[in-house]
């Protein structure tokens, strides 16, 4: 059992929730006291889906109980949740709350003075992980960046005889618009080079989400290469990834 979380609601009722590979598959569960901890509800589950749940927070709002947490059911961690009106008799089938296409973790959830709910969470979709937060129910997660997951060069420290190839991997959760290398070479910008996925740039298989880009060799020996890459979604949201440069010398052949 892992990663409680506790909440008093209005009529005195302690609530506490935490995921647990009790079953096999990690899942949310909770217990309840009404008489201050003395003593407690035997464990109920509140999520049963075959992906896995994690890092749940609870709260009372809007004459509900909250319970959200972090999941992989959409094929990445998303924040997802659910609500009870009844002290948990019955819950509501779950919701997706994030959508962003690579990692949405660790929410927290609390009520405001409106009575609504509001979440806190983890995430990487301003390149480096932050602290992000929405309001169900007012703030919802509409068009959400693209990623970049991972970038490199090949081969990773060329000589002035090779070929180099700079592959990317991006995704968006409604799908990629363009990508394109933002590039310097000895400290001097370069225009942007358009990067494919078409199995035809040394970029892997064709609609796989990996973007390529082939050189001719530079020269002369000592050349510095610093790169960025820039992904535009079908929403015409666009981040420049990372917010440092990766980079590679030249070396000269021997």
């Amino acid at each position: 059992d892992y990663s409680p979380a506790i909440a008093e609601t209005a009529d005195g009722k302690i609530w506490v929730v935490w995921h647990s590979r009790r079953l096999g598959n990690s899942d949310i569960w909770y217990k309840t006291s009404s008489d201050g901890g003395g003593t407690w509800s035997p464990a109920s589950q509140v999520t049963t889906d075959p992906s896995s749940d994690y890092d749940p927070a609870i709260a009372e709002a809007d004459g509900k109980i909250w319970v959200v947490w972090e999941s992989y059911r959409s094929g990445n961690p998303d924040i997802w949740y659910k609500t009870t009106k009844d002290g948990g008799a019955t819950w509501s089938t779950a919701s997706q709350f994030t959508k962003f296409s690579d990692s949405d973790t660790s929410p927290g959830v609390a009520a405001l003075s409106s009575g609504k709910p509001a979440v806190a969470w983890s995430s990487d979709r301003a390149v480096n992980y932050d602290v992000w937060y929405g309001i169900i129910g007012l703030m919802e997660d509409v068009n959400p960046p693209p990623h970049l997951q991972w970038a490199e060069n090949e081969p990773s420290i060329p000589t002035t005889e090779d070929m180099v190839t700079v592959r990317a991997w991006a995704s968006d959760e409604s799908g990629i618009q363009d990508v394109q290398l933002v590039w310097w070479e000895n400290g001097v910008s370069q225009p942007n080079s358009v990067m494919y996925d078409d199995g035809n740039h040394d970029d892997y298989s064709a609609g796989d989400g990996v973007y390529g880009v082939e050189f001719p060799p530079f020269s002369p020996p000592d050349t510095l290469v610093q790169y960025q890459i820039q992904i535009r979604d079908i929403d015409d949201n666009t981040i420049v990834a990372p917010q440092y440069r990766y980079s590679f010398r030249v070396f000269g052949k021997t």
